[in-house]
């Protein structure tokens, strides 16, 4: 990765180097003539207006081990790495977005031709020996000369939830054989095992909003595959982990209120636990409106940060560090409480 944040304590970061809303790109027919390329490097027009990084400082480091070889740069609490190869993130990122919009205009449509356009995609992620990832994430987030890979690094795969719902609803579609369906299956299974029980994995889990996102990987993983008792077991962890340990009695989150950027921290950690609730809940079992006695739920939590989603100006904490601009955007948990509470102004 090209992970210098600082050169010579000198800040890098220009304010908007990173924009874009990854919800814009929701055009399920401009999707069915990209130039899918998993071999090389991002060349094609940057849909996300992320501007290509200088890497000569970096080949510098590289090349001469100065300042760690540049992996290895003095942290900053709450500031992001600025300049480094994102090129696979970018390429599974991308992935998503389009395979959610295709399989979502074949949901409504049940026009095959989106079904085969998705389908070429998880053949080339999951099945295709040639370009098909790995069931792991042994080397996520790796530090030169500190550790190989962290467990931090697993929040990454958040991506694959859309693939894992599109595998449950393209399977209607002739486009998937029963043994690319059986496969694709496999890769997920195995990666489940891998959360489940590597070092890496079980770290993971232990964390604020990235033990949320865990159980949200998890939840939607195991449903594909169909273990009932990790989706239990994900259904008893929002219950009695999750939320008592980051919800406050107003329904903030007072963990990620702590951090730097404690506006865009809660407002996606509120979002990956709308989705858990989503993913999860059943006719008997309906995570939305499950609460504690002294009133803690989803319901309290959206209820305390619609206002600051309405109007930011209303956010009566510190402004985030970075990005602050760029937030609130096309947030879910907007549209799945709004279905579950049955409440328009969401």
């Amino acid at each position: 990765m090209y992970g210098y944040q600082r050169h010579y304590q000198e800040w890098k970061y220009e304010s908007g180097i990173y924009r874009g809303d990854q919800n814009n790109f929701w055009d399920a027919d401009f999707w069915l003539s990209w130039n899918m390329n998993l071999r090389t490097k991002i060349t094609d027009e940057n849909i996300f207006a992320k501007r290509e990084p200088n890497k000569e400082l970096f080949l510098e480091f590289s090349r001469t081990d100065k300042n760690s070889g540049g992996l290895c740069s003095p942290q900053a609490s709450g500031f992001c790495i600025l300049y480094y190869d994102t090129h696979h993130r970018e390429l599974l990122r991308r992935m998503s977005i389009q395979v959610a919009a295709l399989w979502a205009a074949y949901r409504v449509t049940a026009d095959n031709t989106y079904a085969h356009y998705a389908f070429r995609h998880l053949h080339a992620w999951f099945i295709d020996d040639a370009t098909r990832m790995n069931p792991n994430l042994s080397y996520a987030q790796a530090i030169k000369g500190v550790t190989k890979g962290r467990g931090v690094g697993i929040i990454d795969t958040i991506h694959l939830v859309e693939m894992a719902r599109a595998v449950s609803i393209l399977k209607r579609s002739p486009v998937i054989s029963d043994d690319d369906y059986d496969t694709i299956r496999k890769w997920f299974a195995d990666y489940l095992l891998w959360m489940t029980t590597s070092e890496n994995g079980i770290d993971e889990r232990e964390r604020k909003n990235h033990g949320t996102c865990w159980v949200m990987q998890v939840a939607e993983f195991a449903g594909l595959v169909g273990n009932l008792e990790m989706l239990a077991w994900c259904r008893e962890r929002f219950k009695t982990v999750l939320l008592p340990n980051q919800m406050a009695l107003d329904g903030s989150f007072p963990l990620e209120l702590e951090r730097t950027k404690p506006y865009g921290y809660s407002l996606f950690n509120l979002d990956a636990l709308a989705t858990v609730c989503q993913i999860l809940s059943t006719k008997e079992d309906v995570l939305w409106t499950f609460q504690f006695d002294d009133g803690r739920g989803m319901r309290k939590a959206m209820a305390f940060h619609f206002p600051f989603i309405e109007d930011k100006s209303r956010w009566p904490y510190p402004a985030d560090v970075m990005y602050f601009d760029q937030w609130p955007v096309r947030h879910p948990c907007l549209l799945f409480a709004g279905l579950a509470f049955k409440n328009i102004n969401y």
